[in-house]
Protein backbone atom coordinates (compact mmCIF):
# COMPACT_ATOMS: atom_id res chain seq x y z
CA UNK A 1 0.00 0.00 0.00
CA UNK A 2 1.26 3.57 -0.84
CA UNK A 3 0.97 6.73 1.64
CA UNK A 4 0.17 9.52 -0.41
CA UNK A 5 2.87 12.16 1.50
CA UNK A 6 -0.30 14.54 2.66
CA UNK A 7 -1.24 11.88 4.59
CA UNK A 8 1.87 11.24 6.86
CA UNK A 9 1.21 13.61 9.45
CA UNK A 10 -2.01 12.14 10.22
CA UNK A 11 -0.98 9.11 10.24
CA UNK A 12 2.46 9.33 12.21
CA UNK A 13 0.20 11.36 14.47
CA UNK A 14 -2.46 8.50 15.17
CA UNK A 15 -0.18 6.00 15.52
CA UNK A 16 1.60 7.71 17.92
CA UNK A 17 -1.33 8.45 20.18
CA UNK A 18 -1.92 4.81 19.81
CA UNK A 19 1.77 4.13 21.19
CA UNK A 20 1.70 6.30 24.03
CA UNK A 21 -1.93 4.97 25.31
CA UNK A 22 -1.58 1.74 25.38
CA UNK A 23 2.17 2.00 26.95
CA UNK A 24 0.73 1.44 30.23
CA UNK A 25 -0.31 -1.80 29.25
CA UNK A 26 -4.20 -1.83 30.46
CA UNK A 27 -6.36 -3.45 27.92
CA UNK A 28 -8.61 -1.77 26.10
CA UNK A 29 -11.19 -2.28 23.57
CA UNK A 30 -11.00 -0.71 20.04
CA UNK A 31 -13.62 1.50 21.04
CA UNK A 32 -12.12 2.47 23.97
CA UNK A 33 -8.75 2.91 22.27
CA UNK A 34 -10.57 5.06 19.54
CA UNK A 35 -12.32 7.55 21.72
CA UNK A 36 -9.02 7.98 23.71
CA UNK A 37 -7.00 8.64 20.97
CA UNK A 38 -9.28 10.51 18.47
CA UNK A 39 -9.78 8.30 15.38
CA UNK A 40 -11.86 5.34 14.39
CA UNK A 41 -12.01 1.96 15.43
CA UNK A 42 -11.03 0.88 12.22
CA UNK A 43 -7.98 3.53 12.24
CA UNK A 44 -7.21 2.15 15.82
CA UNK A 45 -6.63 -1.46 15.14
CA UNK A 46 -4.85 -0.57 12.00
CA UNK A 47 -2.71 1.74 14.28
CA UNK A 48 -2.13 -1.41 16.11
CA UNK A 49 -1.24 -3.94 13.24
CA UNK A 50 1.28 -0.87 12.57
CA UNK A 51 2.98 -1.33 15.91
CA UNK A 52 2.64 -4.92 15.47
CA UNK A 53 4.82 -4.68 12.29
CA UNK A 54 7.48 -2.72 14.12
CA UNK A 55 8.02 -5.27 16.65
CA UNK A 56 5.83 -4.55 19.29
CA UNK A 57 3.36 -7.58 20.81
CA UNK A 58 -0.23 -7.11 20.71
CA UNK A 59 -2.29 -9.38 22.53
CA UNK A 60 -5.99 -10.26 22.09
CA UNK A 61 -8.54 -11.23 24.56
CA UNK A 62 -11.78 -12.11 24.15
CA UNK A 63 -14.39 -10.20 26.41
CA UNK A 64 -16.17 -13.19 28.45
CA UNK A 65 -19.88 -12.55 27.86
CA UNK A 66 -19.76 -10.42 24.58
CA UNK A 67 -20.06 -11.81 21.12
CA UNK A 68 -17.14 -10.52 18.70
CA UNK A 69 -15.66 -7.80 21.58
CA UNK A 70 -12.11 -8.34 22.15
CA UNK A 71 -9.34 -6.08 24.49
CA UNK A 72 -5.76 -5.37 23.30
CA UNK A 73 -2.91 -4.92 25.22
CA UNK A 74 0.37 -3.46 23.79
CA UNK A 75 3.95 -4.40 24.96
CA UNK A 76 6.86 -2.83 23.11
CA UNK A 77 9.69 -3.99 21.62
CA UNK A 78 12.31 -3.92 24.31
CA UNK A 79 9.73 -5.19 26.79
CA UNK A 80 8.38 -7.94 25.03
CA UNK A 81 11.72 -10.04 24.47
CA UNK A 82 11.51 -8.94 20.46
CA UNK A 83 14.64 -7.36 18.70
CA UNK A 84 14.84 -4.24 19.20
CA UNK A 85 17.35 -1.18 17.91
CA UNK A 86 16.27 -1.36 14.48
CA UNK A 87 14.26 0.12 12.24
CA UNK A 88 11.25 -2.40 10.36
CA UNK A 89 9.47 -0.63 7.32
CA UNK A 90 5.49 -1.33 7.66
CA UNK A 91 3.97 -1.56 4.50
CA UNK A 92 2.61 2.02 4.29
CA UNK A 93 6.80 2.82 4.43
CA UNK A 94 6.63 4.87 7.92
CA UNK A 95 8.82 3.97 10.21
CA UNK A 96 7.62 2.78 13.66
CA UNK A 97 10.65 3.77 15.58
CA UNK A 98 10.54 7.42 14.30
CA UNK A 99 7.20 8.56 14.90
CA UNK A 100 6.90 9.13 18.79
CA UNK A 101 9.84 10.25 20.11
Amino acid sequence: MEVEPEDLPRLRGALGRVAALMLDGRPRTLEEIAEAVGCSETGSGARLRDLRRGGWTIDRERVKGERGLFTYRATPPAESGRASGRAERVDNGIRPDTLWW
